[in-house]
């Protein structure tokens, strides 16, 4: 799911436009996400806090994202470091 925050409220809102809507994905596909955290998480309560977050400076939360077949080798990785844009990785 998408969500954006809303400066006024402070608060994280899921994302209404129809291209960010939830999408699902084919049974044989395997999808693999790891994220890096540099501090713990914060204490909020109910609020959401997304795991992934991509900033209007082109930050983004480091990450790596592997799709995959079942039962198949071949595998796709991309991923960011934080600073660096999203790339393909080796």
């Amino acid at each position: 799911m998408w969500w954006q925050l809303n400066d006024n409220r402070m608060r994280w809102q899921p994302v209404a436009e129809p291209s960010f809507q939830p999408y699902r994905l084919p049974e044989n596909l395997l999808v693999r996400l790891s994220v890096s955290h540099f501090q713990e998480p914060v204490n909020t309560g109910e609020a959401v806090i997304p795991d992934l977050v991509f900033f209007r400076d082109r930050q983004v939360t480091p990450f790596q994202l592997s799709i995959s077949g079942s039962g198949d080798a071949k595998r796709i990785t991309i991923g960011s470091d934080g600073l660096s844009d999203v790339a393909i990785m080796e």
